[in-house]
């Protein structure tokens, strides 16, 4: 068996003789998450914008090679627990996004390709972390890229910082960056716990959001499921409207296994490598 079969891995075990391919949407997704602490982020203009010119679809069919689901803002898969049908999603439009920033007083006008407001450019500082996993960072870091390529449409200049865990946690614990990639690892199981991320009392929220945190208290103590579900519905609404982070793509979970590896079934969330149920075929 090949647990964890990396996007770009895919293709090439399914043309492989022998190989079964599993695939199953997960309960994981990676969000780019802003620094609504600082400035110029702290702005709801900017957040849209940036939202409104990264082309999620593109990241999933050429990045992740058609492995995943664009999320477009939605904060966890349709399948799961409380699941909003009924979200307005993101579709990246730039003339909207340029629109947004001009609007809030971000022009180019010395034309040098930069918009800039009061004398300060918009430059932003995105995060990458580096981790002993060299396949994920290595992912991470080709989705910045094409972030940054994105951005720079709209013309937005994006520093990507791609650093050690320690180094990385020392930025973030500091405040020291505008955006940085995450992936919802709040997320074991069908409910959407991760929403706790942007409560301001968590120090990993990185913003101030009275609205958010009144819904999220609310919502982990309501004590029928009927009123749970209709906050939490609430809770994925306001999540798209304010944007402490911009949900971009739910994870597929793909594992592979050999021909003598029989009862097999894959499941949407962790261990990832479930032996329930599976046999090993004598070899002839």
């Amino acid at each position: 068996m090949i647990v964890k079969v990396q996007e770009w891995d895919v293709d090439r075990l399914k043309k492989a003789p022998g190989f079964n391919i599993h695939r199953r949407l997960s309960t994981f997704t990676d969000f780019l998450q802003f620094n609504c602490l600082r400035s110029p982020l702290d702005e709801l203009a900017v957040r849209r914008a940036i939202a409104r010119a990264i082309n999620t679809e593109r990241i999933t069919e050429t990045v992740l090679e058609g492995v995943g689901k664009p999320a477009r803002g939605r904060p966890f898969p349709s399948f799961m627990l409380y699941s909003n049908p009924e979200l307005e999603l993101f579709t990246a439009d730039r003339a909207m996004a340029r629109d947004i920033l001009k609007n809030a007083g971000w022009q180019d006008k010395d034309q040098d390709g930069l918009r800039e407001r009061n004398g300060r450019e918009l430059n932003l500082t995105l995060l990458v972390s580096q981790n002993t996993n060299v396949a994920a960072s290595g992912r991470f870091f080709i989705m910045a890229e094409v972030i940054k390529e994105d951005l720079r449409q709209i013309d937005i200049d994006v520093n990507i910082r791609q650093l050690e865990s320690g180094a990385f946690q020392r930025a973030e614990n500091r405040g020291n960056f505008d955006m940085l990639l995450r992936t919802g690892f709040y997320v074991w199981g069908p409910y959407p716990r991760h929403f706790f991320l942007h409560n301001s009392s968590n120090p990993y929220s990185h913003c101030k959001m009275k609205e958010l945190d009144t819904l999220i208290r609310k919502a982990d103590a309501a004590p029928s499921e009927k009123q749970r579900r209709k906050l939490y519905h609430r809770l994925q609404r306001k999540t798209l409207e304010r944007l402490p982070a911009f949900y971009m793509i739910h994870q597929e979970k793909v594992i592979a296994t050999g021909p003598r590896v029989e009862g097999y079934r894959i499941s949407a969330e962790p261990p990832w490598l479930n032996l329930k149920g599976i046999r090993l075929e004598p070899t002839p």
